[in-house]
């Protein structure tokens, strides 16, 4: 309607006080500060240590509660309830944020990639039943993107970004609830730690050729070859992704310094540095 304000304008999102005051909590149950039934200090003692009043207090309660992170409320004292015995997936990002690079949160990573293949060839045999002439468009755009960067030379990163915002179109065109909602948080875990995970990531034989023939089989709406094609792919990466897994274990062993830390990548860049200098030298000797 011409000369009438729109009822829906653009918001600036910025964390609100609960919110800040959630993710103080959150990530000490998550780092293990906070022990499971372990009983907070009263609301009168939070809102005095976070000096804020009751009602944020109470609001900052209740997103930790929908979170699965605590429990009680209504005159019961409040508790930290058992997140791991009923985990949700969107728990995963705060995880790793609160953790870092950690022996738990490179469990998880293993387990993805033993879960990504499997869900990744259903995705993409749904997406050649479903998927519309835009997001047909959309998954061209993002492989042409993708070789753009190839052609450039740019950064292991800037390519493992671009590979993931393709798989990410790919989902997309499944036009599947479920499996955006199972692969989502996966995912934004891997760009979280894109800097750590590139640097083991390294492009395969003939990239991204591979994922052009992959798109020119579905775009022929030929189900099965582009599966076949996409799970020799993902594979093979995984094998490359757990090499890496390897070199975190191993670090990881018997440390006593926070995965969060620049201690940490440093050790991570120096493994890498140590095992290509190895590399180097039984090539010179060979």
């Amino acid at each position: 309607m011409v000369g009438r304000r729109s009822m829906f304008g653009p918001l600036e999102r910025a964390e609100t006080v609960p919110e800040r005051i959630a993710a103080i909590l959150r990530r000490a149950i998550l780092c293990d500060e906070l022990g499971v039934n372990e009983r907070l200090p009263s609301e009168k003692a939070l809102s005095s240590q976070f000096e804020t009043n009751r009602v944020s207090l109470r609001q900052s309660l209740q997103i930790l509660k929908a979170d699965g992170l605590i429990e009680g409320g209504q005159g019961r004292p409040w508790r930290v309830a058992d997140y791991r015995a009923n985990p949700g997936l969107h728990l995963l990002p705060y995880l790793f944020e609160a953790k870092g690079i950690s022996e738990e949160t490179v469990r998880v990573i293993e387990d993805f990639l033993a879960i990504r293949t499997p869900v990744l060839a259903e995705v993409l045999e749904l997406a050649v039943q479903r998927m519309t002439d835009e997001q047909l468009e959309a998954l061209r755009e993002a492989l042409q993107r993708l070789q753009s960067l190839a052609d450039e030379d740019s950064s292991t990163e800037a390519l493992f970004l671009a590979d993931l915002d393709w798989f990410e179109c790919l989902l997309a065109a499944s036009n599947s609830l479920l499996f955006r909602s199972v692969y989502q948080p996966l995912s934004s875990v891997y760009r979280q730690f894109s800097s750590a995970i590139s640097m083991f990531w390294t492009a395969p034989d003939g990239y991204p050729a591979r994922l052009w023939s992959i798109y020119s089989e579905v775009e022929a709406r030929n189900a099965a070859q582009a599966k076949t094609l996409l799970v020799e792919y993902l594979n093979e990466e995984s094998e490359r992704l757990h090499t890496w897994i390897s070199m975190v274990s191993h670090t990881l062993e018997g440390s006593a310094f926070s995965g969060t830390s620049a201690e940490m990548m440093g050790a991570l860049a120096s493994l890498q540095s140590m095992s290509v200098n190895e590399g180097d030298s039984h090539g010179t000797g060979s």
